[in-house]
C-alpha cells in the first residue's frame, strides 16, 4: 500500500530580517508561491497545505488559489505550526513534511529523496544535508551535522563539526538542509518536549529531539539553494531566478 503524505509550508507573516519575505516577488511570483509550487511537482505526495498565522499570508494564498489553513498565532516554532495543520486536516497520513516557505529554489527531487528516505527508514524522523566546502565550517549560520555509518545523525551543531585537529584530513563538512519528514504520531509527540539544554545553547530545534531519544535519519542531496532572510538574499535568489 503506499504511503499517504502530507507537505505542510508553514509560513509567518512578521519577519525581522526582511519583513513579510514570503511576498517578496522573484520572476513575478511570490516565494511562496514558487516554494508551493514546487511541492505540488512532488508526485508521491497526497496534500500540499500552507500553515500560516496571519490574514494577509491567507488572503495571497486563496487569490492564487494555493491550499491553506489558518494556525495559531502562538507557536513558537514552525513544527508546532506543521503539526496543528497536520491536526485541523482530514484524513490520515504516514509522513508529515515540513518545507520551508522561505525555500524557492526547493526541488521536488530533494523532496522526493527526504520521503523515499522515511520508507526505507526505521527512524522516526528525516531530514537532508548537502555537503560542502571547509570553509563553511566556521560560519555559525550554516548548521553542520554527523552522522553514523547507518546515516543516523549524532549531532547537529553552529561550530566546526567534525573539528579537524591537525588539518591534514581533507574533507568536506555535511551542510544541514532545515527540511523534515515525521512520523505523524511522532511530528505530535514531539511538540509535547520542552526545551532541552543543548537547543537552547545552539538555538536549534532538532537538538530537543536528540536529547529525547528521537532517531533523525539523514540523506545526501546536491542542493544548491538557500534561504531568503535578508535583502542580500533576495537580491541574490532574483540575480539566479531571472537570469
Amino acid at each position: 500500500m503506499m504511503n499517504r503524505v502530507l507537505i505542510v509550508i508553514p509560513a509567518r507573516y512578521h519577519s525581522t530580517r526582511l519583513p513579510a519575505k514570503l511576498l517578496k516577488t522573484i520572476a513575478g511570483m511570490s516565494i511562496l508561491e514558487h516554494v508551493y509550487n514546487n511541492c505540488l511537482s512532488v508526485e508521491i505526495a497526497s496534500k500540499v497545505v500552507v500553515a500560516t498565522d496571519h490574514p494577509i499570508i491567507f488572503e495571497h494564498c486563496a487569490e492564487r488559489n494555493i491550499d491553506v489553513i489558518m494556525t495559531s498565532a502562538h507557536h513558537v516554532s514552525g513544527t508546532d505550526r506543521v503539526a496543528e495543520a497536520a491536526r485541523l486536516i482530514q484524513g490520515s497520513f504516514d509522513y508529515i513534511v515540513n518545507v520551508q516557505g522561505d525555500e524557492p529554489m526547493v526541488q521536488s527531487s530533494e523532496i522526493h529523496a527526504l520521503i523515499q528516505l522515511m520508507a526505507t527508514s526505521i527512524a522516526p524522523i528525516g531530514t537532508l544535508y548537502t555537503e560542502g566546502p571547509a570553509p563553511d565550517q566556521n560560519n555559525p549560520n550554516v548548521v553542520k551535522l554527523v552522522t553514523n555509518k547507518q546515516q543516523k545523525v549524532l549531532y547537529f551543531s553552529r561550530s566546526s563539526i567534525p573539528y579537524n585537529r591537525d588539518a591534514n584530513i581533507q574533507h568536506r563538512i555535511k551542510k544541514h538542509i532545515g527540511m523534515y519528514a515525521f512520523k505523524s504520531e511522532t511530528l505530535q509527540a514531539l511538540t509535547t518536549l520542552s526545551t532541552s539544554t543543548l537547543e537552547k545553547i545552539e538555538m536549534l530545534e532538532q537538538l530537543r529531539w536528540l536529547e529525547n531519544n528521537y532517531d533523525i535519519c539523514a540523506t545526501a542531496v546536491d542542493y544548491q539553494g538557500f534561504g531568503i532572510d535578508t535583502q542580500e538574499d533576495l537580491d541574490r535568489a532574483r540575480a539566479l531566478m531571472e537570469s
